[in-house]
């Protein structure tokens, strides 16, 4: 969400420019301004020069990617070029970004309706947080409110069949975050199926295949999430992973395509959440990244199921995975530039990865990695949006440089060692 400058960030600058100008004269007037908010007493005047370049820097926009063209041959990206983040569409690599929605507050998502062209997409209204879910026609630029206007909504889900919407919502009792279903065609069907127990978190995290079952995720703190899976048929549902006497991560992530069982990841068997897979007829979960020691952090598989991709954190810098499901194998993607990336989603061919990243140079931009025959072979990274930067030039901004300081903790009798970027002025 889009925030505006505070009045704390005002005051800094203010302070900071005054440590740097010289002392007023004696006989100057003292100027002393309240504009309700905050006030200045005996500062100069900022020069006009130092407002016009800390604007340059707060114009700068980014994109980030939200869904596929319902035939993989163009993206849905989420975008500023007034005050808010709208939807904007990109044929092609490169290509203008056009603009969707013109809402006064900011759109969150965009995830397209499967084997349909419609959005769904949040939106608050007015900064009250009481999201409402709405469905866009991106073809004749239609939309419609799907929720009741009154609760707080979100996690929206789609059924593989596109026919039905899960979603959490509090529109019970204005409190408990329970899970909901709705026919699209029809809002007013939309029903509770599951009823949050406690003051923690519920929502829809994924359809099975089959259509007749939710992965539904619990989070209680960071260090305490849950899964349970509801019968949609009959409305019972059981836990999977997760319990108040043992707490740890356990983050929903996706199906197997033939229902079997679900990937998620979890730091269990590792001080360090894994990628992991849960056989739900046996219980059994399997870790798939045991010798990666660093955060598994977003996962995807393709609609078919042969390939897959994850993101690890490696001490503050994203890299890249490909990942075969069948061999239970992956692979480091060489050539992305240092940054973060998440995001991650493969095209409905399954022949493309898109991703957004982040890096020094870059504002956050939607870029697509070309997948090889083999579930571990890639071609080139292309970028798709090349976002605005208010006219500075981006090969002046430092790289920063990864560290790593001891501290007072030990780890077989060393110092643990903590990472941080360090940005070295040139020369």
């Amino acid at each position: 969400m889009m925030r505006r400058a505070s009045t704390t960030t005002f005051a800094f600058v203010s302070v900071f420019v005054l440590a740097l100008s010289p002392p007023l004269p004696a006989e100057e007037s003292v100027r002393r301004v309240n504009d309700g908010n905050v006030v200045l007493d005996g500062v100069p005047e900022i020069p006009e020069r130092i407002g016009e370049e800390l604007n340059r820097y707060q114009n700068v926009r980014g994109a980030s990617f939200q869904d596929w063209a319902v035939e993989g041959n163009g993206l849905y990206v989420t975008t500023r070029f007034a005050d808010t983040e709208q939807i904007h569409y990109v044929a092609t690599p490169g290509g203008a970004r056009r603009q969707l929605t013109f809402f006064p507050e900011p759109v969150s998502g965009a995830d397209r309706r499967p084997g349909g062209a419609e959005l769904a997409f949040v939106m608050d209204e007015g900064g009250s947080e009481f999201y409402q879910i709405f469905l866009l026609d991106p073809l004749a630029g239609d939309h419609r409110r799907l929720t009741d206007g009154a609760s707080r909504n979100g996690a929206a889900e789609w059924s593989p069949n596109g026919a039905r919407l899960a979603f959490q919502s509090t529109r019970r009792n204005g409190r408990s975050n329970d899970v909901w279903l709705m026919e699209v065609g029809n809002p007013d069907s939309a029903r509770l199926v599951l009823e949050a127990p406690d003051g923690s978190w519920w929502g829809p995290a994924e359809w099975s295949p089959s259509g007749d079952h939710l992965l539904v995720q619990q989070y209680v703190s960071v260090t305490d999430s849950r899964l349970h899976l509801l019968d949609l048929e009959s409305g019972e549902s059981r836990r999977l992973l997760g319990d108040e006497e043992d707490p740890n991560v356990h983050l929903a992530e996706t199906f197997a395509p033939d229902g079997r069982g679900i990937y998620l990841t979890t730091d269990r068997e590792s001080e360090f959440i894994q990628l992991a897979y849960l056989d739900l007829a046996s219980g059994d979960l399997e870790v798939l990244t045991t010798g990666i020691p660093w955060n598994v952090d977003d996962f995807a598989l393709s609609a078919d199921g042969r390939r897959g991709a994850f993101e690890v954190n490696e001490g503050g810098i994203s890299r890249l995975y490909l990942f075969d499901p069948a061999a239970r194998t992956h692979r480091a993607v060489e050539g992305i530039p240092v940054g973060l990336l998440g995001g991650l989603e493969f095209s409905p061919s399954g022949d493309r990865l898109a991703m957004t990243l982040n890096t020094a140079r870059t504002p956050s931009d939607v870029f697509t990695l070309a997948l090889g025959d083999a579930p571990l072979e890639h071609g080139e990274l292309v970028r798709w949006t090349f976002s605005e930067v208010g006219g500075l030039d981006t090969e002046a901004f430092v790289e920063p440089e990864l560290v790593h300081y001891p501290t007072f903790d030990r780890v077989d009798g060393e110092p643990r060692r903590i990472p941080a970027f360090v940005y070295r002025p040139p020369g």
